[in-house]
């Protein structure tokens, strides 16, 4: 899944040069499949972040996922972080 969006997003866009024909990219499927791959993307990242708010155990290492949701649980008020900054941090990372 990662290497098909990383596919899709590092290809050659025609309408990032020809504004006018960014109409292609529906014709010829490139924006459905984008749109599919990034819906699963979503879904699966929403997964991962509900199996970490539903874990109530006390672990002794955190990961990436259990100090967003501590950060975000701790608002400080100072820079609220949503769910969706959540998951595209996750996003990212995981692109990296």
């Amino acid at each position: 899944m990662l290497d098909e969006y990383q596919e899709l997003l590092g290809g050659f866009s025609v309408g990032d040069f020809f504004p006018s024909l960014e109409f292609i990219h529906s014709l010829t499927g490139m924006k459905a499949r984008l749109q599919d791959t990034s819906r699963k993307f979503d879904q699966l990242i929403d997964q991962i972040v509900n199996e970490h708010k539903t874990c109530n155990k006390i672990k002794e290492h955190k990961d990436l996922v259990d100090i967003l949701l501590e950060v975000q649980t701790n608002d400080s008020g100072e820079l609220p972080l949503t769910i969706d900054n959540i998951k595209a941090i996750i996003l990212v990372r995981e692109a990296l």
